[in-house]
């Protein structure tokens, strides 16, 4: 054997054991400065938050080598960015420090819209007559998301199974749905509907021509019943005469209709109406006809008062332009729903909330107001016994003016423009101030307003806004 050979042979052992330690090492370095590392959180990577819930630090666990370390054994940090008042997706980073090294992880959030939209309604049930072939809609209700703020008018309105279904979806797909039980009831009593006014005129002398009538149902249709007519109309004499209409109903209860016919000696002369002032007034709005009104007032350089509400949320910022205008802009309710009457508190904090849209957008709060319904309303009885004497002698002492009117336009009784323009110049005809109430959610309003203006601007009236030193018309408090 060679000395060589004889050397490699000898030591060949101690070639192995060194080779073996050589790897041990390598491996003990690998086990100190390179794991395999597992992160989890408890929620996943991806997870979704509710719009304004609090978002709590999610915990995790951590493995290393596929052996989960114990959070006690851990330092680590946990940062994020989310703003749980806004949709969106969001990071959080989470710090982890393992024997002295930094590991960084992210998880995604998400920001969503869980919450359905709230259907407000004390409507329990529609009463539907048996005459009637369609249900009316116009129930009072308001839906509310909490994201997306009022989305009544996007409200879906069927029948199903004799309910109204109203459903309301807001934009990220939460559906509400509420049923309003439809009761069918007995038609009412037939109403006598007078053709052409109910006040006539006749010169002396001249014959009374009888405009007619008809007698309907509660659904509109005309029925065949034999009227009494009782008239004492002697048109040679100058005076205020009646025309009384009479049917009996099914129960035989006495339905009856008046027509007023004056007969009158000769036409008036246009009196000099110099010293008289037309208060224009505008209930419940702003709404879709608010700003062409404006237009009119504004081609007449004609100030007015808007009693203002919340009930067409979409058209609230016209309010700037009735203030910009010089018009004046007063409280009339936030809901005018007649639930804010079932108790004081429940009107305050209506009244409060108008008061405060008023001031976003004019400046300043009102102090004037006119309650819905006027203070004479008797419907506040079945909210609240004696909430309007407590109301109105409340909001005085604090400081407050309310106003009704001393002019009806009619049209929130349904007049059409014609009955509203005779309204209009037979109410302010004797009267030195009018109040007159109108509304700028009527269409039959915007046709007559023009009208209206010409016709007192050229019998010599003059035009002002309402304020807190008058002229106060109040009418009776009946509750």
């Amino acid at each position: 054997m060679r000395l060589d050979d004889s050397f490699i042979y000898k030591n060949k052992f101690l070639y192995s054991f060194i080779f073996i330690i050589i790897l041990l090492n390598i491996f003990l370095i690998k086990s100190i400065y390179f794991y395999d590392v597992l992160f989890v959180p408890k929620s996943g990577n991806e997870s979704n938050l509710a719009y304004k819930e609090n978002y709590n630090e999610d915990l995790f666990k951590f493995y290393i080598n596929n052996k989960e370390v114990p959070l006690k054994d851990l330092k680590y940090t946990i940062i994020n960015n989310i703003d749980n008042t806004k949709l969106g997706d969001y990071q959080v980073k989470y710090i982890i420090n393992y024997h002295g090294k930094d590991y960084e992880f992210t998880k995604n959030v998400s920001v969503v819209d869980v919450t359905a939209p709230v259907i407000e309604s004390n409507e329990e049930y529609i009463e539907k007559y048996k005459c009637q072939t369609e249900i009316n809609y116009n129930i009072n209700f308001k839906v509310i998301d909490d994201i997306d703020g009022d989305i009544t008018e996007s409200t879906t309105k069927e029948i199903t199974d004799n309910y109204l279904v109203l459903t309301a979806t807001d934009k990220a797909g939460n559906i509400t749905k509420k049923n309003i039980l439809i009761k069918e009831v007995e038609n009412p009593s037939p109403v006598i509907d007078l053709i052409g006014d109910n006040k006539v005129y006749v010169l002396k002398d001249n014959k009374y021509i009888e405009p007619g009538f008809e007698v309907k149902d509660v659904c509109g249709n005309k029925l065949d019943k034999e009227v009494l007519i009782q008239n004492d109309v002697d048109t040679s004499k100058v005076g205020e005469y009646k025309i009384v209409y009479s049917i009996n109903d099914e129960t035989g209860n006495l339905i009856t209709k008046i027509r007023t016919v004056i007969v009158y000696e000769k036409e008036e002369t246009i009196e000099d109406n110099s010293d008289k002032v037309i208060y224009l007034t505008f209930d419940d709005g702003p709404g879709k006809y608010t700003e062409q009104i404006l237009d009119i007032l504004k081609k007449y350089n004609i100030k007015a008062t808007f009693f203002v509400t919340n009930q067409f949320s979409s058209y609230v910022p016209i309010i700037k332009r009735e203030a910009d205008e010089g018009h004046v802009v007063a409280v009339h309710s936030y809901t005018h729903d007649w639930s804010i009457y079932n108790s004081v508190d429940n009107y305050l904090n209506d009244f409060n909330k108008m008061n405060d849209v008023i001031e976003t957008y004019t400046g300043k709060r009102s102090k004037i107001f006119r309650f819905p319904g006027g203070s004479s309303n008797t419907i506040s009885k079945r909210r609240s016994k004696g909430i309007m004497t407590k109301l109105t002698s409340l909001m005085t002492n604090e400081g407050y003016v309310y106003f009704d009117w001393n002019v009806d336009s009619g049209d929130a009784a349904g007049a059409d423009e014609t009955k509203e323009y005779n309204n209009f110049i037979n109410g302010i005809k004797n009267r030195k101030s009018s109040v007159v109430l109108m509304h700028d959610i009527k269409t039959s309003t915007l046709n007559s307003l023009e009208k209206c203006i010409t016709y007192a601007l050229d019998k010599g009236y003059s035009f002002s806004t309402l304020s807190e030193v008058g002229p106060i018309v109040h009418h009776r408090v009946n509750n």
